[in-house]
């Protein structure tokens, strides 16, 4: 029996959503909405997000790579309505606002952008595409805000060439 064993992607740039593209931090209140608001108050909260980085200059940024995958999280604690309002609003936002991303993954909170499990996997877009079995690797290279992630991911990090607003300011 022959086995189908795809070849190795290579060369993707895996970007973060909060606070990499999308200004989380800015919203005053936005902490008091994850862990206490309606589920219609975090779909509005990451529906209406400003961008860290214009889509012209975001282009211009992931010229280098083959390819392009957001990996984002929805927050800890919240209820799976809660997630699925999450899951659709950023879904919403990165088409409005980032219209040439494709691939979209969003994840359960798990503070490890080298997991791609299925049982973490709330949306992705990878399937019947040619990254379809893909997860990532040490060709990879990951974009993020967070020391923590990139200092736990298993390939190359960059830090957000562009301003971004720290936790407090």
């Amino acid at each position: 029996m022959l086995v189908y064993i795809p070849d190795k992607i290579k060369n993707v740039l895996i970007l973060d959503m909060d606070n990499t593209i999308a200004d989380l931090f800015k919203v005053d209140n936005w902490l008091d909405i994850l862990t206490n608001g309606t589920v219609n108050q975090n779909y509005q909260l990451f529906l209406n997000l400003d961008k860290l980085i214009s889509e012209e200059d975001l282009k211009k940024f992931c010229e280098p790579f083959k390819y392009v995958v957001v990996i984002s999280m929805v927050p800890s604690k919240q209820t799976s309505l809660h997630d699925k309002a999450v899951v659709k609003a950023k879904v919403e936002w990165l088409h409005k606002n980032f219209s040439f991303i494709h691939n979209i993954i969003i994840t359960k909170r798990v503070d490890n952008k080298n997991l791609l499990d299925s049982s973490i996997i709330l949306y992705d877009t990878r399937k019947n595409s040619e990254l379809d079995f893909w997860i990532p690797s040490e060709d990879d290279t990951l974009c993020d805000d967070s020391d923590d992630l990139r200092h736990t991911f298993i390939g190359k990090t960059i830090k957000p060439q562009w301003k971004i607003r720290k936790l407090n300011e």
